[in-house]
């Protein structure tokens, strides 16, 4: 009977799946070497500025009120997400919570957007 596998073929499978799992895990920790920013602009205009770096990690929540209407907003270093809008459609509270680079909360008739900019340490590096 023909064997399949020998000793070295397992070590070099071995040695392959270590390589990637190390590559997983690095890959991992510079994803989560952002330094994010929660921004909550109204009519254009920045109203807040959060470092999610600095948030508890239990929620906090922020009263939006302007001419157009209230807003509460829950942030932590784990995103943001709207709790309450008292405008008629609803969007910004059903879409749920926010947490990576470029997404964002938009509550058209308040003219509230909240998002969440940052930057990958990664970005600034040349060679």
């Amino acid at each position: 009977m023909k064997k399949y596998f020998t000793v070295v073929d397992l070590c070099v499978v071995f040695i392959i799946a270590i390589i990637c799992s190390a590559g997983a895990f690095v890959s991992a920790h510079m994803a989560s070497s952002e330094h994010k920013t929660i921004i909550i602009e109204v009519e254009g205009k920045v109203f807040a500025r959060y470092s999610m770096d600095n948030l508890p990690e239990k929620p906090r929540e922020i009263n939006i009120k302007t001419k157009y209407g209230k807003n509460i907003l829950s942030i932590s270093r784990e995103g943001a997400y709207m709790v309450y809008s008292d405008c008629l459609n609803q969007i910004d509270v059903k879409q749920g919570k926010i947490f990576k680079v470029g997404e964002a909360l938009v509550c058209a008739p308040h003219k509230l957007v909240v998002y969440i900019d940052g930057k990958n340490e990664l970005d600034a590096v040349s060679g």
